[in-house]
Order: C-alpha cells, then sequence, then structure tokens
C-alpha cells in the first residue's frame, strides 16, 4: 500500500534532526516492509520483524533503522484513509513522538487511541462538547493530565479543520 502523502514524523539520525518519510508499505508473513525516505537524501527498505525489531537493506541503515524503530510499528496499524496525527513532545525527560490514531469502540463510535515509547497508553472518545478517557493504559497508569489536555486541544482543533 503506497502512503499519499507520505506519512511523516521526526527523528534524529546520529544526533542530528530529521523526517522520515514512510513512502510504502508491504505486508509478507513473517514481516512488514516500509519503503523509507530521509530528509537528507538516504532511501532504503525497513523491515519490522514480529518481535519489533527494525532492520534495513545493510550498514549505512542502521542509524536510520534505530531513528525509526519506536514509530514504524504504528504505521502497521495504520490507516492512511482515517485520522492520524503525531507531534514531538518530551515525556519523562525524553523525547518521543506521540501518536494519534482514529479507531473504532466496540460501538462504532470513533476513538482516538494515544501512543508513545513504542505502546498504546490511553484513549478518548468525545462525548457531547468534551473529550473523556475512553481507555486507560494496559499497565494501569493514569495518563499525563497535562498531556490529556493538549490532545483534547488538539483534536478539537484538526477535527474541526478537517471537515
Amino acid at each position: 500500500m503506497k502512503f499519499q502523502p507520505a506519512v511523516s514524523f521526526p527523528v534524529f539520525i546520529d544526533g542530528k534532526p530529521a523526517t522520515a518519510l514512510v513512502l510504502e508499505k508491504s505486508d509478507h508473513p513473517v514481516q512488514i516492509i516500509f519503503q523509507v525516505a530521509f530528509s537528507n537524501g538516504f532511501m532504503d527498505e525497513f523491515m519490522l520483524e514480529d518481535d519489533g525489531n527494525v532492520y534495513g537493506s545493510g550498514i549505512a541503515a542502521i542509524p536510520y533503522a534505530k531513528a525509526i524503530r519506536f514509530d514504524i510499528g504504528y504505521l502497521a496499524i495504520l490507516d492512511p484513509g482515517r485520522f492520524y496525527y503525531n507531534f514531538p513532545e518530551t515525556i519523562d525527560g525524553l523525547k518521543t513522538n506521540v501518536w494519534v490514531i482514529e479507531g473504532d469502540a466496540e460501538n462504532g463510535e470513533p476513538v482516538y487511541k494515544v501512543y508513545y515509547f513504542e505502546f498504546f497508553r490511553f484513549a478518548l472518545q468525545r462525548q457531547q462538547e468534551h473529550w473523556r478517557l475512553f481507555q486507560p493504559s494496559r499497565e494501569g497508569k493514569t495518563p499525563d493530565g497535562r498531556l490529556v489536555e493538549k490532545i483534547s486541544y488538539l483534536l478539537d482543533s484538526l477535527l474541526k479543520e478537517s471537515r
């Protein structure tokens, strides 16, 4: 499946900021392969193995595979025809990309799932005029209220623009 437009997200390659642009996803029985271009001109195919490891096609791809390893798995579940958004954030003193990906609740209503540091963290669902925490983290941790509020405002703004 080609991503049109390409799905982009910020990365650091050997400590230098860059942008990864995921152009295409191919499913294979044991792994998923992504064609990824970077803002510095490097391009390669990266394999996402079932165990979550990411590999490029050679030694030159190692720093790039490391740069995308925490984000590329989200694209395996991403439906580019639905709402998604990512943004950089510092959480617990570490820089990460936060991904907000639209999905469906059991009743068919849209729910917005939040991921960062490789894992699902929580989901938000719109109820009348407010966003409510729909599904907390499986680890049982309460999400950071500041981040929940920030994502709620982002969703209000971005979903209004897309209508």
